[in-house]
């Protein structure tokens, strides 16, 4: 019982030494307390350690820490100017057209636009026919993700995604925020015939003079399957495979079997896997580029360039997918110094329709 008594004693002059103690050290160290609850303040959430500051001073460790964050922001929204699917996140979402406000009718034919890639989702053609039958569907000019964008590299064989759309009458206008341009193309349908303007345009957006090297690229996954004679839109005829072709400067015509370029470029990302890019299809240098596209044997998917002395190079963007050949022809001039709030603007004219000799003439006289 004694012993007892001794160690209840002993533990109530621990705690009274424990508790003055601590009294002690409040008096003479008063910053103890507020150092310790600044260490907590410098954990992230989940209490992990806060990172440490550049040059490891513990007193600037918060202002280093929201310091760096700031500055990582600041990386990401310079790095997503030179990236479209980066763009996408920062830039606000557009506002989507109706289905019925995106499809544009003429005389000739029915364009059906697509917002995502601001390109041309079907183009139908009401007076011909896949076939001779009754109740054949007319031809759909269009095959798979077709889009004409600016673009600011002369590099990039890939377009962007989700654009601004407005609609007013027979035109359209497509735009995107990419980094310091506003870049937009401008579709104006007439009220009949097979042709179209196609009005490209850059924007410095920013506060300074930018260096512009516009660049216009057209892109299609062009369907390469062979299709014999029997079903076309003309009796015992095939319906054509697509040609690609481009009538430079230099008064000849190049003119690419699409299938045979398809195979060999697929051939050749299959022997080097590490390697990309692939030859073109065809290319110029600063010339007359007066029209480029697809010809498909009875009908002609061009664009015919209003400006001069420009370069073109047409490949294969990326592998072949089942029946489906990505192509892109990337038209470019470099532009100089382009001032804030200063414009720049290409414009291109098509024809997307039949072979139709006097009408296309009349477009271009190198159409015939």
């Amino acid at each position: 019982m004694k012993m007892e008594k001794k160690n209840l004693l002993a533990i109530i002059l621990c705690v009274l030494f424990y508790f003055a103690y601590t009294q002690y050290l409040k008096v003479k160290y008063p910053h103890l307390n507020k150092t310790t609850n600044k260490q907590a303040s410098l954990q992230q959430p989940d209490g992990s350690p806060a990172a440490k500051s550049i040059n490891g001073n513990d007193a600037k460790e918060n202002t280093a820490e929201t310091s760096t964050t700031s500055n990582d922001n600041f990386l990401t929204q310079n790095e997503a100017a030179k990236s479209g699917e980066s763009q996408d996140k920062l830039e606000s979402s557009p506002k989507l057209l109706s289905r019925e406000e995106l499809t544009i009718s003429n005389e000739t034919s029915t364009f059906v636009f697509n917002q995502i890639n601001s390109g041309i989702e079907s183009l139908i053609l009401k007076n011909y026919r896949v076939s001779n039958k009754k109740d054949a569907s007319p031809v759909d000019l269009i095959d798979n993700d077709f889009y004409v964008q600016a673009l600011t590299s002369s590099q990039q064989s890939s377009g962007y995604r989700n654009f601004h759309a407005e609609r007013q009458g027979n035109n359209i206008k497509f735009w995107k925020t990419v980094g310091p341009w506003e870049l937009s193309q401008t579709y104006i349908i007439p009220e009949k015939g097979y042709s179209f303007d196609l009005i490209t345009t850059w924007k410095n957006i920013s506060t300074q003079q930018l260096e512009l090297t516009s660049s216009i690229l057209m892109h299609e996954n062009v369907n390469t399957k062979k299709v014999e004679t029997g079903g076309g839109f003309l009796p015992g005829m095939p319906n054509g495979m697509p040609q690609i072709v481009n009538f430079s400067g230099r008064d000849d015509i190049d003119s690419i079997d699409t299938i045979k370029y398809c195979e060999e470029a697929d051939e050749s990302r299959a022997e080097n896997p590490q390697q990309p890019s692939v030859a073109a299809a065809t290319s110029t240098m600063n010339e007359m580029v007066h029209f480029y596209g697809f010809d498909q044997h009875y009908f002609q998917k061009v664009l015919l360039p209003q400006t001069n002395n420009i370069s073109l190079s047409i490949i294969q963007s990326a592998p072949s997918v089942g029946v489906y050949c990505s192509l892109s022809a990337i038209l470019y001039q470099p532009q100089g110094l382009v001032k804030p709030e200063q414009s720049i603007s290409i414009k291109l004219k098509g024809w997307f329709g039949p072979k139709e000799l006097d009408s296309m003439v009349a477009i271009s006289p190198t159409l015939d």
